[in-house]
């Protein structure tokens, strides 16, 4: 057996079940020699593999050993790789034939798509600037008028938004101020509800005597009598409608009157000490004229010592 010649790296010599390289050096039967170099009088070796089972080695030109459908022959899609393995990305592919090749066309399946196109409002970036419908967005609210934005003069308004009770479609689904109607009585906030955790109050419900403007009209009790005026008819609980200082909620004095409405008499009150003697001041008297109710404190039935008018604001 010969040796082979140096200076043709890539001759070997078979014997049996090894392959003898120039050198004394040998690998099993069965392989290739991916490469032979002559390194200061060395010859240096490695076998091919196909890593990815495409039928191409490293050796034999595949460009991506980790990918069985990139490889030489392979057909080039556009697909930002080097598929066929012949240093060109892409190949240069215009599928849609407007001219650009599918790196710099965004979508060449659409020969209106492409780099230097008109940019029309369609939801599209039509010229591949990676921006969709630039300049068609008026109000700067990210929307234009082509992809839904009913009001592009309003930045409030556009798909999306919060619905308000504003007589506006805020969120352009084409209602006009939808909401939710909280008591299922069939009227909302947006739609007159000026109470919308209770299904008998509502435009149009029956007004009743009970404080309360069940219609929403903005009145309370209106069609029931409030004879003294101070808000509380007699059916809404006034236990005295001839004295607008007494009707439910108003403060409680000592005066021997329930002036609350509650059933109670001067509950939770005391004898006033107005002068800060220690002592507190009797209830001499207790009437009205020119339309006021006026509360006179004295001691005993000589000396007045405090006038206070309606609810107890004091008068000198």
């Amino acid at each position: 057996m010969g040796e082979p010649d140096p200076r043709h790296a890539h001759q070997a010599v078979w014997t049996d079940t090894s392959m003898l390289l120039w050198g004394g050096t040998s690998i099993s039967a069965g392989t290739s020699i991916r490469r032979v170099l002559r390194d200061g009088g060395t010859l240096v070796f490695g076998q091919s593999v196909d890593n990815d089972g495409d039928g191409f080695s490293e050796c034999e030109g595949d460009c991506n050993d980790g990918d069985a459908t990139i490889h030489p022959g392979a057909t080039e899609i556009c697909d930002g790789l080097d598929d066929d393995c012949d240093g060109v990305v892409d190949g240069n592919i215009d599928a849609d034939g407007d001219g650009y090749p599918c790196g710099p066309d965004c979508d060449d399946s659409n020969p209106a798509v492409h780099p230097g196109a008109a940019e029309l409002c369609n939801q599209v970036d039509d010229d591949c600037d990676g921006l969709v419908d630039e300049d068609f967005d008026l109000d700067g609210d990210g929307y234009a008028s082509c992809d839904g934005d009913c009001n592009d003069a309003n930045a409030a308004v556009h798909p999306g938004a919060v619905e308000l009770c504003n007589g506006v479609d805020d969120n352009c689904n084409g209602v006009i101020d939808e909401t939710t109607d909280a008591d299922g009585d069939g009227y909302t906030t947006c739609g007159g509800d000026c109470n919308d955790s209770n299904p008998l109050i509502h435009p149009g419900a029956p007004e009743v005597c009970d404080h309360l403007d069940n219609n929403c009209n903005g009145m309370v009790d209106e069609g029931f009598p409030d004879a003294d005026g101070d808000g509380y008819a007699a059916c809404a609980g006034d236990c005295n409608d001839s004295n607008p200082a007494i009707h439910p909620g108003a403060p409680e004095l000592c005066n021997q009157i329930d002036d609350d409405c509650d059933g109670q008499v001067d509950e939770g009150v005391s004898n006033l000490d107005v002068d800060g003697d220690g002592y507190g001041e009797l209830l001499f008297r207790q009437y009205s004229f020119d339309e006021k109710s006026y509360i006179i404190y004295g001691i005993g039935r000589s000396t007045v010592t405090k006038v206070f008018e309606g609810a107890g604001v004091p008068l000198n």
